[in-house]
């Protein structure tokens, strides 16, 4: 699914959209929550999706925690820290989610959950969007 494909689908409930976007790859394709990271922000950059829509949807994911069968704060860190180490180094909108997200995660989830994210952003800071860039969109 890449990003002008998701225009296509709208007007649609963007924290619904992104909640079962974040459930399936939770659930079907672990090895690939990294991409939803970099999805999410390309759509953000081409407004298909705002950052209430995503924040909201991440939200979401977090009220049915319980029913995964493993932990999603490993997952989650790797989507948000994918999401914002791919914006625009002078932008500060995708860090501006951060501190509602985190306000919502259990205190005992907080620091394994703030590691995954500077890992992954610092990841894809140095490394660059252009690898996953031109997955999302093929």
């Amino acid at each position: 699914l890449a990003v002008e494909d998701l225009s296509h689908i709208f007007p649609l409930d963007q924290a619904l959209f992104v909640r079962e976007l974040i459930t399936h790859v939770l659930k079907l394709k672990p090895k690939i929550v990294t991409v939803v990271g970099c999805l999410l922000d390309s759509a953000q950059k081409e407004q298909v999706l705002n950052m209430d829509g995503i924040t909201n949807g991440i939200l979401n994911v977090f009220e049915i925690a319980d029913s995964f069968s493993t932990s999603i704060w490993r997952p989650i860190g790797e989507i948000l820290g994918t999401f914002i180490g791919s914006a625009e180094p002078q932008s500060m909108m995708n860090i501006s989610i951060l501190k509602t997200i985190m306000d919502k995660v259990p205190v005992q989830n907080s620091k394994e959950v703030i590691a995954y994210i500077i890992e992954y952003a610092q990841q894809i800071s140095v490394s660059g969007i252009d690898k996953s860039s031109k997955v999302l969109h093929k």
